[in-house]
Order: C-alpha cells, then structure tokens, then sequence
C-alpha cells in the first residue's frame, strides 16, 4: 500500500497568505465557484454547495501525487477570502496536450478584482512552482475575451502560445518557459 505524506507550502506576499484549503473553506470555495462573474469566462463549475465540496477534496490530492496544487487565498489585513489560484495537470482533453505540465489556474471573488490581487497572488504561486521547480515550463488555458486575465498571465510571464478550442468553446493557451 502507498501511503502519501505531504505538505501544502504557504506562501506569503505583501498583502496575501496562500495556504492549503480546509473544511472551514467549502463556504468560500462554492461562493466563488458558483458566482456568475467567475462563470462568466470559466463556466459553472459548482451548481450547488455538494460540487463545490468536491472540487476543493482534489486539492489535496493534487499535492499528494504531483508536488503542486491549488492554494485558498486569503487578505492578511482583514482574512478575508480572496480566492482560489495554483497549478494542477487535469489532463485535459485539449490539443496540444498539457500533460505533464503545470497549468496555472486563480479565480477572485468579485469584490476583489481591479485592484491588483490576481496579479499577487499569481506572482507568489509562480514563485513557489519557479523555486520548488526549478522554473517549469507552465500553461494557462484562458478565454480571449477575458482581457484582465491575459493581462494578468502576461504580467507573470506567460506568452500567448496557441489558440484552440476546449470543451467546444474558443480558448488561448499561454505558456511561461
């Protein structure tokens, strides 16, 4: 029997903590995953608290077998959540293939956009991946009308690579190596 032991590194920026996600954060995680300003350009990934629940028990799994993951985000000065951001390889049918690399993935709670934390926290999860790492080669999936998020992936150095479809719809892929 394989018994995973592992850690969920923090990392902290000037005005984020990112850490491992906890039951206390399925609230959070299905307020994020089901508003219609995160459905808007990702989809509706969690139609009810259950789904929600689900999505955040990979997480840990993410860590356990591939050493990265998705982090809970949080404001230091109020604790407030922020919202979700890591890598994963979900093995996407998608071409070109993204096995085997780190596919950059955050989501902010509306209240929390326009004012420069995407941008932070994708900065200290491409940080940690870079320094754990040894700077990967890194992806983003990323719809091409969803403007503030390519500005945020080209901030952190990711290149628009390729433009191909995902799940019947228009997406761009952009790499970091």
């Amino acid at each position: 029997m394989t018994e995973f032991t592992f850690t969920i590194p923090v990392v902290e920026t000037e005005r984020l903590i990112l850490r491992g996600h906890t039951a206390e954060d399925a609230g959070h995680s299905f307020a994020l995953w089901s508003h219609p300003t995160t459905a808007r350009f990702i989809g509706p990934i969690a139609a009810s608290p259950g789904d929600a629940w689900l999505r955040m028990l990979r997480y840990p799994g993410l860590w356990a077998v591939l050493g990265f993951g998705y982090w809970a985000v949080f404001e230091k000065s109020s604790g407030d959540f922020v919202g979700e951001c890591g890598f994963a390889d979900f093995h996407r049918d998608i071409s070109p293939s993204l096995r085997g690399i780190p596919e950059l993935g955050y989501a902010l709670m509306p209240d929390f956009h326009g004012k420069g934390f995407a941008s932070e926290m994708v900065r200290g999860a491409q940080g940690w991946i870079d320094q754990a790492r040894n700077r990967p080669r890194c992806a983003a999936i990323i719809d091409p009308a969803n403007t503030a998020s390519i500005r945020v992936a080209e901030s952190a150095g990711y290149k628009r690579w390729q433009d191909t479809e995902f799940s019947g719809k228009p997406v761009r892929l952009y790499e970091r190596v």
